[in-house]
This record gives C-alpha cells, structure tokens and sequence, in this order.
C-alpha cells in the first residue's frame, strides 16, 4: 500500500473511533447500541413511544465496536462477564424460537444490560462475538466451544440458510451470512471450523454463478478470498455512483418488528418487507469494496 493510502486509511480510522463514542450506552456502561443514546428509534414517531421497539445494546453492535477501538483492553473483562452472564440459559431464560435443538444449548444472546429482554440467538452476531474474542487473543470458554459446535453444525446440516429467518433474523441474507462465517474462519483462532470451508466456498460459488447484485456479488467475491479462493473476480465495477445506485436494493441487515414475539403466526410472516425495516448504508458499501481491492492485492502477492 502506498504511503498516501496509509495516510488515508488512518484518517478514517482516527475520524471512526470519534463516531463509535456517540453510541458508547446511555446507561454508562462499556456496550454499544445500534442507535446514539439520544435517539430513540429516530424517525419512527409512533414506534419511539413504545418501550417494546426501543433498542438496548447489544453484543453485536459492542464486538464490532471493540475490534475498531484502540486502548480498549480495560473494559473487554466487563463486557467478557456480560456475555457470560446473558448467555442463553444462565439466567432461567431460554430460546423460543427456531430449532429445537439449539433453546437449551449454551449460546451467545444477541441482548446485553438488558434482562427483561426476550433471549434471542443470531448465527452473525455469533461470529461477531467470537471475532471479537479472536481480536482481543481470550481464552476460548465453553461458552465460546458451544458457538463455536453451534456453528459447525448449522452449517453442516444447511440451516444457516434454510432457516435463516429464525437463526439470522437480523441478517437475513445469504450473502451476508455467508461473508461473516469465512470472515470469522480467516482469523485462524478456531481451527475447528476448517471443516465447514469446503462447504461454504461451494454455496459462495453458487451464489456468484447464479447472478447476483453489485454489492452482493463483491461480498461473497470477498468471502471467497477471505478463505484464499481468488479464481471468481469482478474485474470493473463502474463508477462508484453507478456501484452505489446499483446496490441500492441489497440489504445488510435487518430489524425485524415482529422478531419479540413468540407464536408461528408472528414468525411465519416475520419475514414479510411489511414487518421489517432494511439498514443500508452507502459508507458500509464503500467499505466493503475498499477491502474487494486490498483482498486482491494481497491475493497477487
């Protein structure tokens, strides 16, 4: 990378670490929310009255944040014990929802500072987790053995994408799901997931090969070279207005309305556009296309 680069690169690292302090907890402690602690459910005027839809942090939004903090290593213990305490049956809680195999399992819960939350299980916000553990070297719990058997066997047994609105309610897509799981395996820190990679490098190619939007297709192409599978390649993207336009019905992830409640009725129709509020956000796309060339580069090397 040339020197102008590098110089860039750390201005957007610098200019991110100002922004992730907007969205430290209103409750003061060391979690994140998806939302500023002064915006409740902003633009939603009727759903920011009801305590039901107003967020509280969560493990997700608070492992990626870590792995973008510099100097954070003193309040990792805290949030280590949080994730340890909130977990799926530590407290008499226990899953609802999706397979039955998986309610009374050890599990990471998506919610953290929050127990009148229901507890809920998202296989992506699992891999954030575990990254998140990656970054900061722990030492693998049980906790962390049972994700880690949860995600192997999803895999393997193909619910990561057939049951992907029960499992993945808030990243329901394929692309998306696929991308954090080599992402997660790239890392190296948990070996025993080298089993599920053959795997995931076919339903990445068949994806790419069945046809897929701009940004869909550069972050399963990302996901194949995170595993060191470089043969499938967009080779021009256009301009980025014309990228950005074009990727402007792909879809991140998700906040599912009716995701709080139990019942089959409620799940069954979960997954309607109606009952769900897409995130998207051209920043994220850019990023994933600035790391679609650096992935290259270092590919050719």
């Amino acid at each position: 990378m040339e020197q102008a680069e590098k110089n860039i690169a750390q201005e957007i690292i610098q200019e991110g670490e100002k922004c992730l302090v907007r969205y430290r907890s209103r409750y003061g402690r060391a979690s994140y929310n998806f939302y500023r602690p002064e915006s409740w459910f902003p633009g939603g005027r009727i759903l920011r009255r009801s305590n039901t839809f107003q967020p509280t942090d969560d493990i997700d939004d608070t492992a990626i944040a870590y792995r973008g903090l510099k100097d954070a290593v003193a309040f990792v213990p805290e949030i280590r014990e949080a994730l340890e305490k909130q977990a799926n049956g530590s407290e008499g809680k226990f899953l609802k929802r999706g397979p039955e195999k998986y309610q009374e399992q050890k599990l990471y819960n998506t919610w953290i500072g929050s127990k009148s939350l229901f507890v809920d299980l998202d296989l992506v916000v699992v891999c954030n987790v575990l990254m998140f553990n990656a970054c900061y070297d722990l030492e693998k719990s049980e906790l962390d053995k049972s994700n880690i058997e949860f995600l192997i066997d999803a895999v393997q047994s193909g619910l990561h994408l057939s049951e992907k609105w029960s499992l993945c309610a808030w990243y329901p897509m394929d692309e998306v799901i696929l991308y954090n799981l080599c992402d997660l395996i790239q890392t190296g820190a948990y070996p025993e997931l080298d089993c599920i990679k053959d795997q995931l490098i076919k339903e990445c190619r068949s994806h790419i090969e069945r046809g897929l939007l701009p940004a869909a297709r550069i972050l399963t192409e990302n996901a194949l070279m995170k595993v060191n599978e470089t043969e499938i390649r967009t080779k021009d993207v256009g301009s980025l207005a014309s990228f950005l336009n074009e990727s402007a019905s792909f879809t991140f992830g998700v906040i599912p309305l009716l995701h709080p409640f139990d019942g089959r009725t409620a799940q069954r129709i979960s997954s309607s556009s109606w009952f769900r509020m897409h995130y998207r956000c051209d920043a994220q796309m850019l990023t994933f296309l600035i790391e679609h060339e650096i992935l290259f580069r270092n590919s050719e090397h």
